[in-house]
């Protein structure tokens, strides 16, 4: 594995770090004082400016009550492609979603699959109908 692969591994488990910190509605101040650390410093985790050790990522995944493989999910596919970090709307939307009856995120969960179905035909025959 060259450096620039390693380098976009680290900046990969970097943003799922913040997507879970984010998930648990904690600041960077608040997890890095739990582990004994500056926010400056889990900032650059969360960039991937600074690599993570195993120890520590085990300790922030005992903090966050996840399991360590949690920061490598969905590796495999990113290599391909670059996934965006959360923002704060995509957050609280997952946060509501988590929080809601599991009958009422079947029905959203439906909801937004038929929306993204009919956009996705709507802006199909819109580019048809521009090359028509």
């Amino acid at each position: 594995m060259n450096k620039k692969q390693l380098h976009a591994i680290d900046e990969y488990v970097g943003r799922q770090l913040r997507s879970i910190r984010l998930l648990r509605g904690l600041t960077q101040e608040k997890l890095a004082e739990s582990i004994n650390l500056t926010f400056q410093q889990l900032q650059k985790y969360e960039r991937g400016a600074n690599r993570i050790s195993a120890s520590r990522m085990y300790q922030l995944s005992q903090i966050l009550g996840i399991s360590p493989s949690l920061f490598f999910d969905g590796l495999e596919q990113s290599s391909t492609r670059k996934i965006p970090a959360l923002n704060k709307e995509q957050v609280a939307l997952i946060q509501h979603y988590q929080e809601a009856p599991q009958q009422i995120r079947k029905a959203v969960l439906t909801f937004l699959k038929s929306m993204s179905n009919k956009t996705n035909e709507g802006l199909r025959n819109e580019q048809n109908n521009d090359t028509n």
